[in-house]
């Protein structure tokens, strides 16, 4: 199979490099009109949907407010013997949740009895510091840095405006 090269712009020179740099440039900066201009758009859209969609939720919360007191109003009836009533278009009922509340002080006293296991501790490797280990302390905990050339280029500021 065939693999056709990409079509590279000869840059024979400095300035030609610097050239394609404003070029590179100006490309940004009409992505970024591009995008704000969408941007805008997406937020009028977004207003528009917002003001429609907010007294449909309002009025939704009504109705479950309403369903909550109803139902907890005729627990002691409606849910003597089960959990969950099935209704033509859905469900009602209700589940037994648990809850932790805990206090400002509660991690101290967490590690202070040794209940570690009620701590969470995020690990994950320390990349800045292996920097700083020998090729044979890498080695023993298989790691090994890894020396590269990355080709990197910076637009200047006042070039993007």
């Amino acid at each position: 199979m065939r693999i056709k090269p990409k079509n590279l712009y000869p840059i024979p020179d400095l300035k030609t490099a610097d050239e394609v740099l404003r070029k590179i440039a100006e490309l940004k900066r009409n992505i970024i009109v591009l995008e704000s201009e969408a941007q805008e758009k997406i937020d009028k859209i977004k207003d528009g949907l917002n003001s429609k969609i907010s007294p449909i939720l309002q009025e939704i919360e009504r109705y479950e407010l309403s369903l909550s007191a109803f139902a907890n109003a005729q627990k002691d009836e409606l849910f003597k013997d089960r959990k969950t009533i099935e209704i033509t278009f859905g469900f009602l009922g209700f589940r037994q949740s648990t809850k932790i509340s805990i206090t400002n002080q509660t991690l101290k006293l967490l590690k202070q009895f040794g209940y570690n296991e009620a701590i969470i501790v995020k690990e994950s490797v320390n990349k800045e510091v292996l920097q700083t280990y020998s090729e044979s302390q890498l080695a023993e905990v298989k790691a090994k840095k890894i020396v590269e050339d990355n080709f990197w280029y910076e637009l200047k500021n006042d070039v993007q405006k």
